[in-house]
């Protein structure tokens, strides 16, 4: 019985985990899209859009952490 316990609190764990990084890869891809439509979409800066806005939103994420 220990052992279904164990593993429903792996799969509950799992799926939070997964639940914050999809919400966090979306938050990411929304500023990062505002960032270059911002820049009238100009061709190579996509990867410095999706880094800046990467830090931004997990550097909020570590600032609301206790």
């Amino acid at each position: 019985m220990a052992t279904t316990s164990k593993t429903a609190a792996s799969s509950s764990r799992e799926r939070k985990s997964k639940g914050k990084t999809e919400i966090s890869h979306e938050q990411i891809a929304a500023l990062a899209y505002m960032k270059a439509e911002a820049r009238g979409f100009a061709p190579g800066h996509e990867m410095d859009d999706w880094l800046e806005a990467e830090r931004e939103v997990n550097g909020s994420a570590s600032k609301r952490k206790p």
